[in-house]
């Protein structure tokens, strides 16, 4: 299958060197950008394209990946081109395949394939990709062609059956990571006001980690630590007294929620009901 890549952002490089590593026939890259396109042409060793029709004719399977906000706007763009049985493809998380309104009527099939992995620019950055999950969404009738592509590869690809699912499934992905990233900066912050200078807020990264490796290896439930998993009342009151920013503190107290939630079901003979109606009055320490 002919690929042609649209986008020459971060995340068409590294798909583009991470498909010319697998030794998928990428035929070229288009980018509005042309210095840009031809720089990440010549990265990957393949034609820089001037104009999208002619890439959109050279392949059988077009990625597009651009930013949310201009999938739409490439879109209207090539559907004025011959696309009988080419595969569209774009790469967002948020976005399904209904972005690609009409394509059947235009002989094509439109597809939504998101790699379950953060990118950098780095140069290596399409190494990640190899232990990347991606998942898949779109026309039923070439579902297999497309999944079959990727599988070959070596990753894992799990189908959203429901279109209108996938700004729920990207709101997973979002507090899987960067949300955590939120957290990193709430941390460093505290630790900062402690007297902490930049090295010594590094003391939590291990922490982060390891709590990471827990719940990879022993599952969310069993991962769980800490003064609410203990229905320790006196650290979580002194918790809340130290915490003088009302956004923070009603943050610790969403997530100590969760945390409740989790411990229940973890600890069935522990009684956490004084230490939830600690965390659910919102009047206690204002």
């Amino acid at each position: 299958m002919r690929v042609g890549i649209v986008g020459a952002g971060k995340v068409g490089k590294a798909l583009g060197k991470y498909l010319v590593s697998k030794d998928v026939q990428v035929v070229g890259v288009y980018n509005r950008n042309k210095e840009k396109g031809q720089a990440v042409a010549l990265t990957l060793n393949v034609e820089a394209f001037d104009q999208i029709e002619s890439l959109v004719k050279a392949c059988d399977l077009l990625f597009l990946t651009v930013s949310d906000g201009v999938i739409e706007v490439i879109w209207h763009e090539i559907r004025g081109f011959d696309l009988k049985s080419k595969l569209i493809v774009h790469c967002s998380g948020a976005l399904s395949s209904h972005v690609f309104e009409g394509i059947e009527a235009l002989g094509g099939f439109g597809y939504s394939l998101h790699p379950v992995m953060t990118l950098s620019d780095a140069p290596n950055a399409h190494e990640v990709l190899g232990s990347a999950h991606f998942t898949l969404e779109g026309a039923e009738a070439r579902l297999p062609q497309l999944k079959a592509l990727i599988t070959d590869l070596g990753n894992q690809v799990h189908v959203v059956k429901e279109a209108d699912k996938k700004a729920i499934y990207h709101c997973a992905a979002v507090f899987s990571s960067n949300f955590i990233v939120a957290l990193a900066k709430i941390s460093t912050e505290l630790l900062k006001a402690c007297g902490f200078d930049e090295e010594g807020q590094r003391i939590l990264f291990p922490l982060m980690e390891a709590s990471l490796e827990n719940v990879m290896n022993v599952g969310i439930q069993k991962a769980l630590t800490g003064p609410v998993e203990r229905c320790d009342r006196a650290t979580v009151v002194k918790h809340l007294a130290a915490l003088e920013d009302e956004q923070m503190k009603q943050l610790y107290r969403l997530l100590s929620k969760v945390l409740i939630e989790i411990a229940e079901a973890k600890n069935v003979d522990v009684d956490y009901h004084e230490l939830k109606k600690l965390i659910e009055d919102d009047s206690s320490f204002s």
